[in-house]
């Protein structure tokens, strides 16, 4: 994992080094928040966008899946000389389609799905002053300051 980058994981995971998880113990789930109204304080703004971002890279891999076939059901091939190759190669074709298609039908079928943007969270004064929330077993003291770090900018 190179410096500055990380793997956006869910709860299952804790927040350590190379993994940025939500803020566990408050509101999650997109479906949550529309029905008991926006976040209340700034981990919860923090798990809205986490969310967020964690459905749009489904999406884009329920798309990329969607698109080769092949991806379902591996045939049993050399893993690094075949099945490795046929997997970053699908994912380049995919890129390109995505980047250079206005009318992608693959994407097409997922995209109505309501996407949250940043400028959906309301701005309300005070919510980074809360405690860090800093969860039972997220140890890591590195990525608890990345994790504070960008929910604090969020706010």
């Amino acid at each position: 994992m190179q410096l500055g980058k990380y793997y956006l994981v869910d709860a299952g995971y804790k927040n350590q080094k190379g993994f940025l998880a939500s803020y566990k113990g408050c509101q999650y789930h997109q479906e949550v928040f529309q029905a008991t109204g926006w976040p209340k304080n700034a981990n919860e703004i923090f798990n809205t966008v986490h969310s967020s971002l964690r459905s749009a890279i489904e999406r884009a891999f329920g798309v990329w899946k969607a698109r080769w076939g092949f991806l379902h059901n591996m045939p049993r091939y050399d893993f690094r000389k075949v099945q490795v190759p046929l997997v970053g190669a699908s994912m380049v074709i995919h890129n390109f389609m995505r980047r250079n298609s206005s009318d992608d039908e693959a994407f097409n079928k997922v995209a109505n799905v309501e996407n949250f943007t940043f400028n959906d969270v309301p701005n309300v004064d005070g919510l980074g002053d809360d405690n860090d929330g800093k969860p039972e077993g997220d140890d890591d003291v590195r990525m608890n300051k990345v994790r504070k770090s960008i929910r604090n900018e969020l706010v």
